[in-house]
């Protein structure tokens, strides 16, 4: 249910929807710039990364750090159609590309694995725990993975075409 723009003393209009849809898009009424593009979903499920082989030899994690396979584990806080925001206590660099693992029930009620190639494009520091908030872009994925990509954002309310 979209409400009336909100405008910010710096001609900024950002548009709300209801509660579970926490951002969405907003534009610089002076020159036109998009901010955001996808309306994002809270949303709260485990997930695993894992930095990707390409990447292995750059990011070095410590074996306490994650799993003895490299398996990162993670809580995906939000969800749209350009990415995910997930948090988790392991630092991981801007730019590295990892995969993503999620378990879900799909729109059949079957249990379903998400297996996706992400890059990861914000880090921040949000406790001293310490716990990160890292925002992934889905990077490159494939026509079966765009399939698992799809059927994922919409068991947790996004509409997608991905």
């Amino acid at each position: 249910m979209k409400k009336a723009p909100i405008a910010t003393p710096h001609g900024v209009e950002i548009l709300s929807l209801s509660p579970r849809e926490e951002s969405v898009v907003a534009t610089n009424n002076k020159d036109g710039l998009t901010v955001r593009h996808d309306v994002r979903r809270n949303v709260a499920l485990l997930c695993e990364l894992s930095i990707a082989k390409d990447h292995q030899r750059a990011v070095c994690l410590s074996a306490k750090a994650c799993a003895a396979d490299g398996r990162i584990t993670a809580m995906i806080i939000d969800a749209s159609e350009g990415g995910l925001g997930v948090t988790t206590s392991v630092f991981i660099p801007l730019r590295t590309i990892v995969t993503m693992s999620v378990s879900f029930r799909d729109s059949d009620r079957a249990q379903t694995t998400c297996m996706a190639p992400m890059r990861i494009k914000r880090v921040i520091m949000t406790d001293r725990a310490p716990t990160y908030e890292l925002g992934l872009s889905f990077h490159c994925p494939d026509e079966e993975t765009q399939e698992q990509i799809h059927k994922f954002l919409g068991s947790v309310g996004v509409d997608s075409d991905a």
